[in-house]
Parts: C-alpha cells; sequence; structure tokens
C-alpha cells in the first residue's frame, strides 16, 4: 500500500514538472518570442472614442514609437464620453473582451486616461492575473495609489495650472480675476480640485469657477468678461443639460464668446481665439507610453519601468499675442509661437527653393511674353507697310483693278483707275455685280463670267475679251486677265482690264 502510495505520488510529481515545462515554454518571454519570430499581443484600451483627438494623438504615438516591433497592437475604445461609466456598463465590456481575447490573451495591458486604467486593474483582479499595465494621460493625484500597485508603470499627465497662472499673469499684469471652466466628470472634479488647493498662493486674485452650468450659460459669462479678466480651460466635455462635447466643439464655444483671454492646458485646446499657455500634448504621452512599451518588449521587468512625470511645453497663438498686446520677446525661452506668418528668412530652404523657381520662371515668362509683342508689334508694322505698299501699287495702276470673293464671285475691292474706266463711284463697290459691268448678252453674261473665275480659281491664270458696260450705259471692248493671289492670308481672284477698244 504505501509503495503503490510513493509511486502516485512520483507519477503526480513527473505531471506536474511536465505541465511547468511546458507552460514556460508556451509563455516565455517578449524578449523570447521576439527571438523566435512571434508577436506580442498588446492590449490598448482607450477611455474615450477614435475621432478625438486627444485620444488620437496618444494611440498616434504608441504606433509610431512601436513601429518595426514585434507585437501585435489591438486597439478597444471604451466611449466613455458618451456613455457614463458604471460597473453595468464595464460588465458589458468585460464580457465583450472576454468573447474576443479568452483564448488568446493579451500579454500586455496598455491604458489611455483614467477610465481605461480603472478598467485594466479590474480585468486584472477578475481574468488577466498578474498581467503588466502601462498607463498614460493620468493625473498626478492617482501618484501614490499607483506606486502601491504591483506591476504597473507609465507616464502622468496633470497640467501644470501653477505654472500657467505664474506665467499668464505676468504677461498681463492688469489681471485681477481668473476663472475655471469645467465639467462635473471625473477628470474634471480632479483639475478643480487641484486649483482650489493652490488658489490661496494669490490671494491677490479673485477666483470664480464656471461649473455645475449649461454651455449656453457659460458662453453668457464669457461674453460679460473684460480686459481684466483670465479664463482657464479645464476639462469640459458634457454640460448641465446632459449634452456631450468634444475637447474642439467646446473650446470653439468659449472662443465664439469670450471678451478675456483664454488660457490652454493641452495642445488639443490651440484652435484659433486662444491665446495658449503651458500645454501638455497627446502625442507625447502617446509615445512615452509606446516608448515603456518597447523597453518592456525588450526584456525589461516592469518593476522597473518608472513612473513618469508630464513633459509640458509654452506654445501661443500669433493673431491672440497681437490682440492681447503680449510682447513675444516677453514669453519663456523655447516657447512654440504657432499661425505666425513666415518672414523671408524663415523660410525652409525647400520652401524657397520652390519660390525662387516660381520666380525665375515668372521671369522667364514675362520675357517671352515682352518678345512675342514686341515680335508682333513688328509683325504689324511690317503688314502695315506692306499694306501701304500695296495700296500705292493697287492705286496707281493703269489698269482697272477689281478684286473677285472666289466663291461668290462678289466684287470686293476696286482701284481708283476702275472708276475713270467704268465711271462707277468708288465708294458704291459692295453694291457692284458682274451683270453692272457687263454687257449682259451672251456670251457676256454673269454665267460665262463666273465661268471664267472658276477657271482662274482651279486652272490657272486666265486672259480673254470681255464686251464691258460703263457707268451710264455705254459699251466698250475690254482685255481681261484673272489670277489667283493670297491676301491677307485669304485667297482672291484678282481682275486686270484695260480698254482696247
Amino acid at each position: 500500500m504505501l509503495q503503490k502510495f510513493r509511486q502516485s505520488l512520483t507519477c503526480m510529481a513527473r505531471a506536474f514538472c511536465c505541465a511547468v515545462f511546458l507552460l514556460v515554454h508556451a509563455v516565455g518571454t517578449p524578449a523570447a518570442e521576439a527571438e523566435h519570430g512571434r508577436t506580442t499581443l498588446a492590449l490598448m484600451l482607450v477611455s474615450y472614442h477614435a475621432g478625438l483627438a486627444w485620444s488620437d494623438d496618444q494611440v498616434e504615438g504608441v504606433r509610431q514609437a512601436l513601429a518595426g516591433e514585434p507585437v501585435d497592437l489591438r486597439i478597444e475604445y471604451m466611449d466613455t464620453r458618451h456613455v457614463a461609466p458604471s460597473a453595468a456598463y464595464y460588465r458589458q465590456l468585460e464580457q465583450l473582451l472576454l468573447t474576443k481575447y479568452a483564448d488568446s490573451p493579451p500579454a500586455i495591458l496598455l491604458a489611455s486616461d483614467d477610465n481605461a486604467l480603472d478598467f485594466a486593474l479590474q480585468l486584472r483582479k477578475t481574468h488577466f492575473a498578474d498581467i503588466p499595465i502601462l498607463f498614460s494621460g493620468i493625473g498626478n493625484t492617482r501618484k501614490e495609489s499607483l506606486k502601491n500597485s504591483a506591476r504597473v508603470a507609465g507616464v502622468f499627465d496633470s497640467v501644470d495650472v501653477h505654472k500657467n497662472i505664474d506665467l499668464l499673469t505676468r504677461l498681463r499684469p492688469q489681471t485681477k480675476r481668473l476663472l475655471f471652466i469645467h465639467d462635473d466628470s471625473r477628470t474634471g472634479r480632479i483639475q478643480l480640485e487641484e486649483v482650489q488647493k493652490i488658489a490661496p498662493r494669490w490671494p491677490q486674485y479673485k477666483f470664480e469657477y464656471l461649473g455645475g452650468m449649461s454651455a449656453e450659460a457659460i458662453q453668457q459669462k464669457l461674453a460679460g468678461l473684460d480686459d481684466s479678466d483670465m479664463v482657464f480651460m479645464l476639462s469640459f466635455t458634457r454640460d448641465t443639460d446632459a449634452r456631450v462635447f468634444s475637447r474642439n466643439e467646446a473650446t470653439a464655444l468659449w472662443a465664439a464668446s469670450s471678451k478675456a483671454p483664454l488660457v490652454a492646458q493641452r495642445d488639443t485646446d490651440m484652435l484659433p481665439g486662444v491665446l495658449g499657455g503651458v500645454l501638455v500634448t497627446g502625442k507625447y504621452q502617446g509615445k512615452t507610453l509606446g516608448e515603456l512599451t518597447r523597453k518592456w518588449l525588450h526584456g525589461t521587468p516592469i518593476e522597473q519601468l518608472p513612473l513618469l512625470e508630464s513633459v509640458a511645453a509654452p506654445s501661443f497663438d500669433y493673431a491672440m499675442l497681437r490682440r492681447w498686446k503680449i510682447d513675444a520677446a516677453d514669453l519663456p525661452a523655447g516657447s512654440n509661437i504657432v499661425n505666425k506668418p513666415a518672414g523671408l528668412l524663415e523660410i525652409s530652404d525647400r520652401s524657397f527653393s520652390l519660390i525662387l523657381s516660381i520666380l525665375i520662371s515668372l521671369m522667364v515668362i514675362i520675357a517671352l511674353l515682352l518678345f512675342l509683342l514686341q515680335t508682333k508689334r513688328r509683325s504689324q508694322l511690317a503688314l502695315q507697310r506692306s499694306e501701304k505698299n500695296y495700296r500705292e501699287l493697287f492705286d496707281s495702276s493703269s489698269e482697272a483693278i477689281f478684286i473677285h470673293d472666289t466663291h461668290t464671285g462678289a466684287i470686293l475691292d476696286v482701284n481708283q483707275r476702275f472708276s475713270m474706266l467704268y465711271g462707277f463711284p468708288r465708294d458704291s463697290v459692295c453694291e457692284l455685280t458682274i451683270e453692272d459691268i457687263s454687257a449682259g448678252v451672251a456670251p457676256y453674261t454673269r454665267a460665262e463670267a463666273w465661268a471664267w473665275l472658276k477657271k482662274a480659281r482651279d486652272e490657272g491664270p486666265q486672259l480673254f475679251e470681255w464686251h464691258a458696260r460703263q457707268y451710264d450705259g455705254s459699251l466698250f471692248w475690254a482685255e481681261v486677265s484673272l489670277h489667283l493671289e493670297e491676301i491677307n492670308g485669304i485667297q482672291r481672284v484678282v481682275a486686270s482690264a484695260r480698254d482696247i477698244t
């Protein structure tokens, strides 16, 4: 009996060792997976929705940092701007994710903003035990609690309202009142509490909070401000009428109404009409999160990854600096001025080369046009001289000359000798017909005259005698020669007649 019991224990021990061996080799480490050409599944939970600039920037930053890495990055949007977070909603999201990932669980969770981090911590408790979590977009107020959370690292994004107050009031010393727009969301409440904590540092200013209001009520308040006020835009995504706004939509409302400078906290707030401030950027948050993920992929234990402070940079709008009479020389060193008209010296080499090429091309085109205009003018002068010479020869001929249309036979022009020989006034030429200058009796009718014109046009020069009629009706014999000429670029039949009576 004892021997059988020992054999059973030995079999159980061997089975346990095999299971451990298979589990280790099946799961492995991210670095080992990379060495064997495998990809690591990383699930990124995004608190909000696609199309929200702040979230999109974080996702893009993560993608850029992980470009070329052996990682299968999946993105899941929680849409908590449109659906208020609740235990029931989180359970539904949890069931959805389990349906998608239960058979192939992710190796790491990335969390963008507070709701996503809360959900990730919940998933780790219920299903994905001991899974590492990296975060971005989290306020500094959670630093102490996250220090005590195992296998969690990331980057905080707390806006530095303290720096913005110090900087903007120095730039505008006439300020007397500071107003803070906020909503009742989790982020809005956290930011409001931070402001209320530091408010006693500036007893010289009156602090006023625009929360618990509809968007229209806030707009009316902003429209009544003056030059001694300054407005700080905190988080605002939902008003008291339960309407949901994107950051851009809310910022556009405040910019359209405010009669005082608008101070931004994030780069996504920098819309037309916003002065600026010391800004936190979503792209930096995402890149930092991606860099931390990349280090973990390459073998750095999650416990050795840090909790990083947010990085902010001063940025201002050129038009608003001018509107509020702030000298750019007074801005902090390294400040970014957006929408600034570029001077010639500030144009990039590529742009300068392009502009120079365009200018040279325009100069060549102008020179070519001037040359063509000059050539055309010379041609016109030559044509005028040729026309004058032609007219002089035309009128000085001893024979009567009249010009016919090659298709209709109509008389288009005559010379002075024609008027003397036939007696018709020269100004009546456009009314003359072949019948008017012919005997009108066969073979000297219009039909015979038109036959001669066709022969001259189709066969070449013709010479014949014609019984002609003068203005007073008297007849005389004329020798007529016909030939084809090009006059002003058009084919004409030229007739020359002389009296042979």
